[in-house]
């Protein structure tokens, strides 16, 4: 009863009603080096959803995206990358 209480890990409240919002821990792409832009498939974000629900077909923004540096002034800037969401995976799901 004191290990199953001390190692007892409470499982987070899931909002599932706010907007979505990933953290990616992981990326890649899969698509071959030097590839033709028409024949690009895309990458695989991997991560923990915080909050809201994503399903397929929804459009979303990776931020912050490109991100530049102004070789003059030495300023930041980036620009978020919209994309839509074609599939979804968890553990075997």
């Amino acid at each position: 009863m004191v290990v199953d209480y001390l190692c007892r890990i409470p499982i987070p409240q899931r909002d599932f009603i706010s907007p979505p919002q990933m953290i990616i821990i992981r990326s890649f792409d899969v698509n071959k080096p030097g590839e033709n832009a028409e024949s690009l498939k895309g990458g695989v974000a991997g991560g923990t959803i915080l909050q809201g629900v994503l399903k397929v077909g929804d459009k979303i923004s990776i931020r912050p995206g490109l991100i530049t540096r102004n070789h003059n002034t030495g300023a930041v800037q980036w620009r978020e990358i919209q994309s839509i969401v074609v599939s979804l995976k968890a553990d075997e799901n």
